[in-house]
């Protein structure tokens, strides 16, 4: 019977790095800069914990799933992706990053995870639409439009009734045709925060959910007399934006100030109409009344009679 112990790990340096370094169990453990006062701390840290181990390397718990270990992670990255109080994108980046990996391996024990579960993973990002750019992981979508997506957003880019909607199809079509979000944003003259919204929206609802516009700011109660006041206006123009709010006064009861009536005008569809003086031929003026501060060349023998 075989009663020798395993050895104790010794405290070895990596030559190409410079790196103290030592194996439990076959798995290599980095320490720091070889023989220094951090590296010698951490080798004693893990060499106490070998030996209350009973001399066995530390093996992860086999009851932790990878959905248990990502619902923990997620709670983490809550927590810490928080910029003045709100949470950042990082967080739900990772979040849907996450939900590819717990559809294919949600009750799989976390310690079999291994290199062919990241390929499988890696290549469902790659099926689902997602790639990797710069500094934001898998978060880009591919916009690839049916033929008949492209025909209705061919027409609404351009006719349908709402300023938004047309602006959000203008670049749902750009980014169609191969550009890029920070060239389409510059196109549209949106953000490109604002143009990766509107790729969310139609990943998520498609063209349905891009047209959905529900805007949270308060309405103007003269939204109720629109018709009234577009027929007035259209009848008999006003001349100063002074003469349109007593107007919209003397029709409706409601007091607005310039600004105010400027903008629900505008928004109306009416437009300033620009006014010229007409025309007309120059009067013709008598001979002392074209100059009349020439002096008469008559004698003064002869006004003097």
């Amino acid at each position: 019977m075989n009663t020798r112990q395993p050895r104790q790990p010794k405290y070895r340096r990596h030559k190409p790095s410079g790196q103290a370094l030592v194996e439990i169990g076959g798995d290599v453990t980095y320490l720091g800069p070889y023989n220094s006062t951090a590296s010698k701390e951490e080798y004693d840290r893990l060499i106490v914990q070998w030996l209350a181990n009973g001399r066995k390397a530390l093996t992860p718990a086999e009851d932790l799933t990878v959905l248990a270990l990502t619902v923990e992670y997620t709670r983490f990255a809550d927590g810490y992706y928080v910029n003045h109080g709100r949470q950042t994108r990082e967080a739900g980046l990772i979040r849907e990053s996450l939900r590819v990996l717990n559809r294919l391996y949600a009750p799989t024990p976390a310690c079999e995870f291994g290199p062919k579960g990241l390929k499988a993973v890696r290549q469902a990002f790659i099926d689902d639409g997602y790639c990797r750019r710069g500094r934001h992981l898998m978060s880009w979508f591919r916009v690839s439009l049916t033929a008949e997506e492209q025909r209705v957003v061919d027409e609404e880019r351009t006719s349908h009734p709402n300023e938004r909607i047309r602006e959000r199809m203008l670049m749902l079509w750009l980014l169609h045709n191969g550009l890029t979000r920070q060239k389409a944003a510059e196109i549209v003259g949106v953000g490109r925060a604002t143009v990766q919204r509107y790729v969310a929206a139609y990943r998520e609802g498609g063209l349905d959910g891009l047209r959905r516009w529900d805007p949270n700011r308060p309405v103007s109660e003269m939204a109720a007399y629109c018709d009234l006041i577009r027929e007035s206006f259209e009848k008999q123009p006003a001349c100063t934006i002074a003469e349109a709010c007593d107007r919209i006064f003397q029709l409706t009861g409601l007091k607005r100030g310039p600004s105010q009536v400027r903008k629900f005008l505008k928004d109306l569809g009416l437009k300033w109409q620009r006014i010229r003086a007409i025309p007309v031929p120059p009067k013709k003026l008598g001979r002392a009344r074209r100059n009349p501060n020439r002096v008469s060349r008559i004698p003064i023998e002869t006004m003097l009679g």
